[in-house]
């Protein structure tokens, strides 16, 4: 008994002496606590706030400030909170550097930001070989302000710009910083450079920035900056061009410098000056880039991207051009964009679905629209740059497919449309389906009108670089089909109206581009030539069906840039549906002077089938055969020679001028000047009239001998075109 109580005894007084040890040990830690309180906040803490401040102002040499208001040092966590952060520049210093260095973009700078959480600072490290290393920096609702100059001849970074400074930050107390992750967020960015022509405005709130295993050596040859993990996510972006003509806005911004990705959400181009002669409004849904190589945009501002998606664009633009230029190509479009982009621009693929545009072009003759819709669009080894872009050299291969494409052209007042686009430039082809071309206005407002429809356009070995430049057209082969043509001549404006008349050489050289088309196929058209006279209720047609055009060589180049050779135009058609008209005509489009052969033959046809023509010339005829065995006619400087033979039967006349007794006394007189029969060859003389166009030059040519050959001898001295 007593020996147990003598071991409670012990275990009571050894529970005691525990106690009071446990209580020096705690009133130690609580002293060593305190006391490392103290020593933190009155003597560690003010050093090292005051160490930063100064290493910010020497590594600067003196041209950066910091101030806070806050600064916790946690020692034993190895973490600090710093509060109410202001960096920003000396202006005596940044005074001074400007004058001594004109060229350099020197820009004024400050950031603000409400707290900076430092996590888990490396200090036994730091001690040992002054490598300063932190698991984690987070900034809480940045504010980062630049304004600066843009250079006018290089885009040079000042030694002492801000990003060049951030190694030399911890250049006084650290041979290196090593920082694992790095977080900025709810950042707003204000960004002003001035430039030749104005100041380029950016600005963007909610920037949320992400960096992993950050290394800002300052010991190299020249401080830098290593990471290559930056994830970014900034909303409301804006940029405002240096002429502030147009604002570019995205909502959302984001990219993976690691995975090489960026993206843009709800992209949007809106002018910022009225005005009906220039304007650029675009939107995007959203851009897709992948394997971009920022460094390479950062270093050199230039775009390198492997794939490049654009989904959804609809761009309206409106521009005016001088009497100097000829249209408006994409090439002019890039030129006009490109500076506010980058040096230059490389993507080795480019896509875009669902795209849209409308263009408007103003010139001194007038205004010229175009819009197309559903634009599927896929280019490979785009190279964009100056030099490039003058070359129209700056893409390898494009697809394209288009739909509802339409033209207007105001000042002829004539409108283009085609329902369907594909174009392939890897195998130099195009397709166009539901072509038509017509006049906008309606049929009383001129006398000549005309519509045309086709089904089917194919090219092939298409010169697409000329094509997209906008300098020219040429290819191999173009093939049309199913080509339905309607032209109208309204008599009751032609002595009110008069044109002159253009020839196909003319024609040619006032398209203001290189054409060279080595074969052109016309299949399966028809072409209806309507007259008509609404007050005196007269109207007449002359078809051309069944038509095959064939045109070798068709090209605008002269003896100074190209082949010689004359265009060769061979044509087969059945008149009114029944004479076959066979023709081959030879011409140096080249030249300035109308000069061609023409060589053809016509098969019998029924000549009262042109009654509805000849009633406006006061004449019907009764009955009548004819037919064109032979033309040959040579046109040298507008002067037209030759000879023809024409064959007819059962030639039988009315006069419809007048009416009654008249009329017939009329009828009688011209059926007694008339050959009945006959088969003759006729010489054939013109001289080119001011009003001429090609047909009606060969139809005055012709007609003139047609008289001379139906007409008795005795009255040719009667006949008014006798020469």
């Amino acid at each position: 008994m007593s020996d147990q109580l003598n071991k409670e005894e012990k275990l009571v007084s050894f529970i005691k002496k525990l106690f009071k040890v446990l209580g020096i040990i705690v009133s130690g830690l609580v002293i060593f606590s305190l006391l490392l309180y103290v020593i933190v906040n009155i003597f560690i803490t003010p050093i090292v706030k005051r160490k930063i401040i100064e290493s910010v102002y020497q590594s600067s040499g003196g041209l950066y400030l910091l101030e806070f208001d806050k600064f916790n040092l946690m020692l034993l966590e190895g973490n600090a909170n710093i509060g109410n952060v202001h960096i920003f520049q000396d202006t005596t210093v940044l005074k001074k550097i400007r004058l001594e260095n004109p060229r350099g973009n020197y820009s004024d700078v400050e950031v603000r930001a409400e707290n900076i959480k430092v996590k888990n600072v490396k200090w036994v490290t730091y001690i040992l070989d002054r490598a300063l290393k932190v698991d984690g920096i987070e900034i809480q609702d940045p504010k980062f302000s630049f304004k600066g100059n843009i250079p006018v001849d290089t885009i040079e970074i000042a030694h002492q710009s801000f990003l060049d400074v951030v190694p030399g930050l911890v250049a006084s107390f650290a041979g290196s910083l090593n920082i694992n992750e790095l977080k900025i967020n709810r950042g707003v960015l204000a960004v002003d450079l001035k430039g030749k022509t104005g100041t380029t405005k950016q600005n963007a709130d909610s920037i949320f920035l992400e960096m992993r295993n950050i290394r800002i050596d300052t010991g190299a040859s020249r401080n830098v900056l290593f990471t290559t993990q930056v994830k970014f996510n900034i909303g409301n972006y804006k940029l405002v061009s240096s002429d502030s003509l147009f604002e570019i806005s995205v909502k959302q911004f984001l990219g993976s410098y690691e995975d090489s990705l960026l993206g843009m959400h709800d992209v949007r181009v809106t002018p910022l000056k009225r005005s009906d002669k220039e304007k650029y409004n675009a939107k995007i849904k959203f851009i897709r880039a992948y394997e971009v190589d920022f460094s390479l945009f950062f270093k050199e501002n230039k775009i390198a991207i492997g794939q490049l998606f654009f989904q959804t664009p609809d761009v309206d633009f409106i521009t005016t051009i001088t009497a100097n230029d000829s249209s408006v190509s994409v090439g002019d479009m890039l030129a006009k964009f490109l500076p506010y982009i980058s040096n230059s621009l490389n993507i080795k693929t480019f896509a875009l679905k669902e795209g849209k545009v409308s263009l408007k072009v103003f010139s001194p003759k007038g205004l010229v629209e175009q819009a197309a819709e559903d634009i599927l669009l896929l280019a490979k080894d785009i190279a964009v740059s100056s030099g490039s872009i003058k070359a129209s050299n700056y893409w390898g291969e494009i697809s394209l497919d288009v739909k509802n494409y339409v033209t207007k052209v105001l000042p002829q007042n004539i409108e283009l449309k085609v329902k369907s686009l594909e174009a392939f430039t890897g195998e130099g082809k195009i397709f166009l389906k539901g072509f038509s071309l017509a006049q906008v206005h309606k049929t009383e407002e001129t006398f000549i009108m005309f519509n045309n429809t086709i089904e089917k356009i194919e090219g092939e070995s298409v010169n697409f670089h000329r094509l997209i430049s906008g300098t020219g057209l040429e290819m191999q082969l173009l093939k049309v089909s199913g080509m339905q043509l309607k032209i109208y001549d309204n008599e009751n404006f032609k002595t009110s109206y008069a044109m002159m008349g253009r020839m196909p050489n003319e024609l040619l050289k006032e398209l203001g581009f290189y054409l060279n088309i080595k074969e052109f196929d016309l299949t399966n058209c028809d072409i209806t030539f309507e007259q008509f006279d609404d007050i005196l209720n007269r109207r007449g047609k002359l078809t051309f069906n069944d038509t095959h055009l064939k045109i070798k060589n068709l090209s605008n180049l002269t003896s100074e840039n190209g082949d010689t050779s004359s265009s060769v135009f061979m044509i087969q058609s059945k008149i009114m549906d029944q004479g076959e008209l066979d023709v081959v005509i030879r011409y140096p489009l080249y030249r300035k002077s109308f000069d061609c052969t023409l060589k053809g033959t016509l098969s019998p046809i029924d000549g009262t089938k042109f009654n509805g023509i000849m009633q406006f010339s006061g004449l019907k005829l009764r009955s009548g055969t004819f037919a064109l065995p032979s033309l040959n006619m040579e046109v040298l400087s507008g002067i037209a020679n030759g000879t023809f033979t024409l064959d007819f039967q059962d030639l039988r006349i009315n006069v419809i001028r007048d009416s009654g007794k008249k009329r017939r006394f009329k009828s009688r007189i011209a059926n007694f000047a008339i050959k009945n029969n006959g088969s003759k060859v006729e010489s054939l003389s013109y001289q080119r009239q001011k009003t001429d166009g090609f047909i009606t030059f060969v139809w005055n040519a012709v007609s003139a001998g047609v008289e001379k050959a139906i007409i008795k001898d005795f009255f040719h001295p009667f006949i008014k075109n006798e020469k």
